[in-house]
């Protein structure tokens, strides 16, 4: 039975070293694939944008290049802060989950507590009425008397 308990355990913690292995993956594949979205994203709207200049390069009021180049890199800036935006709000929600979390738990070890307390001092009224309830064994019992004493 130890050995097999023994074995089973060490395939636990093997698995869960597999499965924590494979979260971090994931979480890297995550973001690799956010990192492409956003490129592809830049890239559309760039190639949007050097559409649009082509169109208007036919007509005679065309700006000159560096417009161009200006604008393509302001569009970029918009993308990129529009990501750090999204990230900073997605990691808002995690954090405000978590301290729903550590909230939950809070007020959970806070009713045991309350409810061991509870318990305790009925316990101790126990205690009180039962010695209370015996005056002649307290009073030939010292160390009855000073736990008489003790607890009031």
């Amino acid at each position: 039975d130890e050995k097999t308990l023994t074995k089973l355990l060490a395939d636990v913690q093997e698995a869960q070293e597999i499965l924590s292995k494979h979260k971090s993956e994931n979480n890297e594949l995550r973001k690799e694939v956010m990192e492409l979205r956003r490129s592809l994203q830049h890239s559309r709207v760039e190639a949007q944008f050097l559409r649009e200049e082509l169109r208007k390069a036919g007509e005679p009021s065309a700006g000159p290049v560096h417009h161009m180049e200006e604008k393509i890199q302001l569009l970029k800036e918009v993308e990129r802060l529009k990501a750090s935006l999204q990230e900073a709000e997605q990691a808002k929600v995690r954090l405000l989950e978590r301290a729903k979390r550590h909230q939950n738990i809070h007020q959970t070890n806070q009713q045991k507590t309350e409810n061991e307390l509870q318990i305790l001092n009925h316990m101790i009224n126990k205690v009180r009425e039962t010695l209370l309830s015996l005056p002649e064994v307290v009073k030939r019992c010292e160390q009855l008397q000073q736990l008489v004493e003790y607890i009031g």
